[in-house]
């Protein structure tokens, strides 16, 4: 049996992720697509099977700082959860998210920097989602995921991409259509590239001659780069090659792996890069330096070109290869050394991390936990920590600081534009 109940209520301050919060009579309710000084109409429906789940009605005084989303699918959409916010609140927001991991850890938030913003049309990198049911009218669905479901969105375009991207999805669209089998479903990802866009196909099926022919008549129609397809033995088979994909990193160019990961734009790439060269102070020749899942090389080629002798560490082995080409491609490739290995299961030993000057780690959104006890024993005298994810940042944080390091700067970089996620860069020196 579900109950009803309408209300007027107030929006006090935003959540984590992005919903409005309010204090009503029947306690505290998250309220989506609202901001903070709106008084809204909600509908509270609960359920004993699923809970309580809140409508919002009518906001019936908007906030000041209300803006009229930059994308028609906003509020559908899971990917972006907050367009309608001017830049000030909005940054202040994401700011908020970091002060409040970090006191959840007991770590003073004063010493964090204002928080870099990124233009909003310039992600360089997406994954799509198409599904075709089996059923008379074989119906295309093609886009993100839903807000607060597993659904996917139908779109025609997204404008937080950068241009090249946004104009290739509606003809993308047309092309799964007729390519993909009732019943089936892919994962498309597009990475735009130096020399063009790159597209990798992920399914449960190996690719038939329909896929063949259709690919390559799309990719020669659209200028791209290379389209490959990886089946579910994880396999990844080249299907059109016209140039071969590559990323710049400081000047120096990487041959790009199918898939591979880079930061979510080159503006903020770059940002990310400019404070790594910082953190780690005067580089001279021969400073040892760790890069820990280090990819392709977004810091190893920037502070080897700058005279340091830095070893590079991540599980994919293919990525390690391109990167060391690369070096040598630039000359210095003596001074760059690699590694392949799990580092969340095998991180570093305090034994292994005593022969660096500086350790960076930048591994995935669950953190580096036991590579953190480690190197909170290791006396190295800088590590920094690139993280997106405020939360598991503060946990290795504190393991830093509990084994006598200090966190002496903290950037804050929003290169994760429209959602709650944030990218940081942190300092620490041993006291």
């Amino acid at each position: 049996m579900k109950n009803y109940k309408e209300l007027e209520t107030s929006i006090t301050h935003l959540g984590e992720k992005g919903d409005g919060i309010a204090l009503t009579t029947e306690g505290q309710v998250f309220v989506p697509m609202t901001l903070p000084g709106e008084k809204v109409r909600i509908r509270i429906e609960t359920s004993a099977k699923k809970g309580r789940k809140i409508d919002l009605l009518e906001i019936i005084e908007e906030s000041k700082h209300r803006l009229v989303p930059h994308c028609k699918y906003f509020g559908a959409c899971g990917g972006c959860v907050i367009q309608h916010l001017s830049i000030e609140p909005y940054l202040q927001w994401k700011q908020a998210i970091i002060v409040k991991a970090l006191k959840n850890k007991r770590i003073d938030s004063d010493l964090i920097q204002p928080t870099i913003a990124t233009q909003a049309n310039g992600r360089r990198r997406t994954e799509l989602t198409a599904t075709k049911t089996k059923t008379l009218n074989n119906k295309l669905t093609f886009g993100y995921t839903a807000r607060s479901t597993h659904n996917v969105v139908d779109i025609t375009e997204c404008p937080i991409l950068t241009s090249t991207l946004d104009s290739i999805i509606q003809p993308l669209r047309i092309l799964v259509e007729k390519i993909l089998q009732p019943g089936s479903s892919c994962k498309i990802m597009l990475t735009e590239t130096e020399v063009g866009i790159d597209m990798l196909i992920s399914s449960k099926n190996d690719p038939n001659p329909q896929h063949l022919s259709g690919l390559s008549n799309f990719a020669i129609n659209h200028n791209l780069a290379r389209v490959s397809w990886r089946s579910d033995n994880k396999r990844t088979e080249p299907i059109y090659q016209e140039r071969v994909p590559t990323v710049d990193f400081d000047g120096i160019s990487v041959v790009l792996p199918p898939g591979s990961f880079l930061q979510t734009s080159v503006q903020s790439q770059r940002i990310i890069t400019s404070l790594v060269i910082k953190y780690t102070g005067e580089i001279t020749l021969h400073k040892k330096v760790a890069d820990l899942f280090s990819g392709l090389g977004t810091f190893t080629l920037p502070l080897a070109k700058r005279g340091a002798q830095v070893h590079s560490i991540d599980i994919s082995g293919e990525t390690l290869e391109n990167l060391l080409a690369a070096s040598g491609m630039a000359g210095f490739s003596g001074r760059v050394t690699t590694e392949k290995r799990n580092l969340m299961k095998h991180p570093l030993s305090p034994a292994e991390l005593a022969f660096y000057e500086i350790v960076i780690f930048d591994p995935p959104r669950a953190g580096a936990e036991a590579l953190a006890k480690n190197l909170a024993v290791s006396k190295v005298p800088i590590i920094i920590a690139v993280s997106c994810n405020a939360k598991t940042f503060a946990r290795d944080a504190e393991i830093l600081i509990s084994g006598g390091y200090e966190m002496v700067e903290l950037t804050p970089v929003d290169q994760f534009v429209f959602s709650n996620q944030i990218e940081l860069l942190a300092r620490f020196q041993h006291k």
